[in-house]
């Protein structure tokens, strides 16, 4: 839903000459307000001149891909100290509402977790229920404490890479990568896992070898990948996911789209154990008594 460009000098002049610029040097449409504190793109400029390397760990554009604009940004607060990563987002007030934020950290996590020495990722909100702050719980945040930034009172929220949340959002993303073996590095042995198809055609799959043949046969059909929509904390073993399965057939334009509730199950060493599917997210919650 979102594709993450990497902004560096040339696309941050175009940004400050104006929205025409910027639609020019992207070679698609610019939602109007798509960045709201404009103030910031100068001396983010400014930072990437001199050190381009700091593109790395910094701005991010957000596009969708149907239809192709920009529609947001956000980013990173620099290079992790001491492991950890802050990330940061806004969607223009036109776009709000759509789950645009919620795909956007979703991304972004993704990209921080795909780095080892990302041990942690943060934000900060207002200190207030917000859109924000519910943007960030979807996501597997959890509040993690009231500081002070420049005057104001702020939330910090906190996603460990090993917290449940933060397994699941790796196992993810290392499927929607391919990358099957790093998803299967993050289960045991004899981890379990029920495809997402209908249960009375799809067996429960034991091992790793099964679900990784299963998964390369999956994407050998269809060229799909996974959008969480919401990370809902069951109990301390359970992770229930709502989410949609998004692509199109190989060799064909015909799209999938298909919604589903998985349930991941953790053992004691804080590996996912089992995965099972549920017909929507009360199921799930009924399967563990909540």
């Amino acid at each position: 839903m979102i594709r993450l460009v990497r902004a560096d000098v040339d696309v941050m002049n175009a940004a400050l000459d104006g929205d025409g610029a910027l639609a020019r040097a992207l070679g698609h449409a610019v939602v109007p307000s798509w960045a709201t504190f404009r103030q910031a793109l100068e001396p983010l400029r400014d930072v990437l001149a001199a050190d381009p390397s700091r593109a790395d760990w910094g701005t991010r554009l957000f596009v969708t891909e149907e239809p192709r604009e920009l529609v947001g940004w956000g980013g990173f607060k620099g290079p992790p100290e001491d492991g950890v990563a802050e990330l940061g987002y806004e969607i223009a007030p036109s776009r709000q509402g759509r789950g645009l934020a919620t795909a956007a950290v979703h991304a972004l996590l993704a990209e921080a977790f795909a780095h080892g020495r990302v041990t942690e990722v943060i934000a900060h909100t207002l200190a207030e229920r917000n859109a924000s702050n519910r943007v960030l719980e979807k996501a597997g945040f959890v509040f993690d404490a009231d500081e002070w930034q420049d005057g104001v009172a702020v939330w910090r929220y906190s996603l460990p890479r090993d917290s449940r949340a933060g397994v699941v959002q790796q196992g993810i993303a290392a499927f929607n990568r391919r990358d099957f073996d790093a998803a299967l590095a993050l289960a045991p042995d004899d981890v379990t896992w029920e495809p997402l198809l209908s249960r009375a055609e799809s067996p429960l799959l034991r091992g790793r070898d099964e679900i990784r043949a299963a998964w390369e046969s999956q994407v050998e059909a269809l060229d799909v990948r996974v959008e969480p929509r919401e990370l809902i904390p069951a109990g301390e073993d359970h992770v229930i996911v709502s989410l949609r399965m998004v692509g199109h057939g190989r060799g064909s334009d015909m799209p999938v789209s298909t919604a589903a509730t998985m349930m991941w199950t953790f053992g004691d060493d804080g590996r996912w154990a089992r995965v099972r599917l549920f017909d929507g997210v009360e199921e799930a919650l009924a399967a563990v008594g909540h």
